[in-house]
């Protein structure tokens, strides 16, 4: 089975899909149920930046469905991404842009608390997206700060090592699962790279602070 293919079968059996079918071998059509149509570009990806979409005619699609799960997503595309009006994620985040009937301006809920709690932080003066995870903080009287932002439940060393490796340059890690559980392990591997584990709590006060 190809991979279109594949994603036509998964997404076929949404609820809030009338419709789909197969533009070309690696974009298909769907009809949401609001009736309104959407085009899908499919591929596979660890690292996307502006050269991986190159051959995507992004003024034709509304979202650029990645199936390599949490895959990089350089901040340069996802600029493009808002000024060119598509979306990209995974195949759960297809399955939550059809849940909300919007495909063209996706921005997960995870996304949207962090974006907007930042924004209306007293300290904060501005943020910029870095990439997919990370953002850059400008503070009012205070040094900027860049976060990066993990959803684990269970934050292990691993997660932290992983985020190091795949995001590089950030001052904390922001714990954005509510639930998350963090190990004393990644406390310690956080610590030793000279970087804090902050709950969403934590982050907000610690904004107040110039960060050692």
């Amino acid at each position: 089975m190809s991979l279109i293919d594949w994603c036509i079968d998964k997404i076929s059996g949404h609820g809030k899909v009338e419709s789909i079918s197969k533009i070309d071998s690696t974009t298909l059509e769907l009809t949401h149920q609001n009736t309104n149509t959407y085009a899908v570009s499919v591929f596979s990806c660890e690292r996307m930046n502006l050269k991986s979409i190159s051959d995507i005619d992004i003024q034709k699609v509304d979202f650029i469905l990645n199936i390599k799960k949490d895959a990089y997503i350089s901040g340069k595309l996802m600029q493009l991404m808002e000024s060119a009006d598509f979306s990209i994620g995974g195949l759960g985040d297809l399955y939550s842009a059809l849940g909300s009937g919007n495909l063209s301006n996706y921005i997960s809920k995870e996304m949207q608390f962090v974006i907007r709690g930042l924004s209306q932080h007293n300290k904060v003066k501005r943020i910029y997206r870095l990439d997919n995870r990370r953002f850059e903080i400008e503070r009012k009287l205070l040094p900027d700060v860049t976060i990066l932002v993990l959803n684990d439940y269970d934050l292990t060393a691993e997660s932290v090592r992983s985020g190091i490796d795949k995001y590089g340059d950030f001052d904390s890690i922001l714990t954005s699962n509510p639930n998350c559980r963090r190990s004393s392990n990644a406390e310690k591997a956080a610590e030793n790279s000279g970087r804090k584990i902050m709950s969403w709590g934590e982050l907000m006060g610690n904004l107040n602070k110039k960060w050692n």
